[in-house]
């Protein structure tokens, strides 16, 4: 039997909010019309993104699943992230007890302990860690940490203060 864990889950959520993505803004629907480029690579991630797609409709319309198997499991998923109106009418008050934890933050102790707890949980934050090939050795894997929670594309959108970089940062905060 599968395990469902968390992993499975996020990668189920980064599916779902792509296909939700391409039913919000029909011209992404195009292959290759809102991309710089377009080849074989972005072929075989279509094909995926299919291929998902239709396993987690499936789940999600399976009556005969066992409770709590893992077709159970993802189909409930599915059909709660795909239920919109729901979505629309709670706003952001599912997520409000991580915002009312980030706003008590008052000291660094408490700071380093919630990015701890939201990195256990599975969020982002600040950084990230993963494994992936060296990129000095492609026949060895090493653990790799990068910058996560920026939004903005450099870090100059948040430094700088042209009328321009203003004009950028007061858009990005409404």
């Amino acid at each position: 039997m599968m395990k469902i864990n968390k992993l499975s889950f996020l990668l189920a959520f980064v599916v779902l909010a792509a296909f939700t993505l391409e039913r919000a803004v029909p011209a992404l629907n195009i292959k290759g019309m809102n991309k710089s480029r377009w080849g074989s690579f972005n072929e075989i991630v279509e094909q995926n993104n299919f291929l998902l797609k239709q396993l987690l409709e499936n789940a999600a319309n399976n009556k005969t699943a066992l409770p709590n198997s893992a077709i159970d499991k993802v189909g409930k998923f599915y059909r709660v992230f795909m239920d919109t109106l729901k979505r629309e009418s709670q706003g952001i008050s599912p997520v409000m007890p991580y915002l009312n934890q980030i706003n008590s933050i008052t000291t660094k102790e408490q700071l380093i302990q919630t990015i701890s707890n939201f990195h256990k949980m599975g969020f982002r934050c600040l950084f990230n860690f993963y494994v992936g090939q060296d990129n000095k050795n492609s026949s060895s894997y090493i653990v790799n940490m990068g910058q996560g929670g920026l939004g903005l594309p450099d870090k100059d959108n948040y430094l700088k203060n042209d009328e321009k970089s203003l004009k950028t940062k007061k858009a990005y905060l409404e």
